[in-house]
């Protein structure tokens, strides 16, 4: 098979309605798109019928490749082990409870050919008030330690450059814009070899 251009991960646990759906959803954004993709979704040990879903499109869908660990491992731990089995030049990640849009894709690899990953916040969350409180207490704590410019750690919408995980730097410049429609994609860094990052609204589809 060839290798893809584009590698899209997403992790499940407790996914089954929402697979199918969420397939069709990836599918049909890349439909027209020049790149190619795998769709490569991650059973994070589901105990519903999220693994029939999977091998269901997996038979009828050469490019969806399924991924059933053997036990819940947790959502961090799905993604690494997806990514690891990726081959495409791009590696884009979404959460599998159709919150996030993969109408976003094309702005992201728009971003990765000049940053190395690209990291989508929130712009409209369909959760609690606790949650949302808690979520930007986190993320300010989060910040105020870290100092690495991602404004929101919790949304699952990212994309990379293969080489970026792995990269031995963590230097980084960071490109934030305001909303989907228009990010500014310029960075640069005195760093030999920078990871650079792009921030980008994500809209939500919950």
């Amino acid at each position: 098979m060839k290798t893809p251009d584009v590698s899209v991960v997403v992790p499940c646990y407790n996914e089954a309605e929402n697979v199918p759906l969420l397939f069709e959803r990836i599918d049909a954004v890349f439909a027209g798109l020049a790149e190619s993709c795998e769709i490569l979704f991650v059973n994070d040990g589901s105990t519903d019928g999220t693994r029939a879903a999977m091998d269901a499109l997996a038979a009828a869908h050469p490019h969806f490749r399924p991924l059933h660990l053997v036990r819940n491992c947790g959502q961090s731990a799905a993604v690494v082990a997806g990514m690891r089995r990726a081959r495409g030049k791009y590696i884009l990640t979404l959460d599998g409870d159709l919150q996030n849009d993969p109408c976003d894709f094309p702005r992201f690899l728009e971003l990765l050919r000049d940053h190395d990953c690209v990291c989508g916040y929130r712009a409209e969350r369909n959760d609690t008030w606790v949650r949302k409180v808690s979520s930007r207490v986190g993320n300010a704590v989060r910040n105020a330690v870290l100092r690495d410019g991602i404004r929101d750690s919790g949304c699952g919408s990212k994309g990379f450059r293969r080489a970026c995980p792995t990269s031995p730097r963590s230097t980084a410049s960071t490109a934030s814009s305001p909303c989907s429609s228009a990010a500014r994609a310029s960075a640069s860094s005195s760093a030999p070899s920078p990871t650079t990052r792009a921030s980008m609204a994500c809209r939500s589809t919950a």
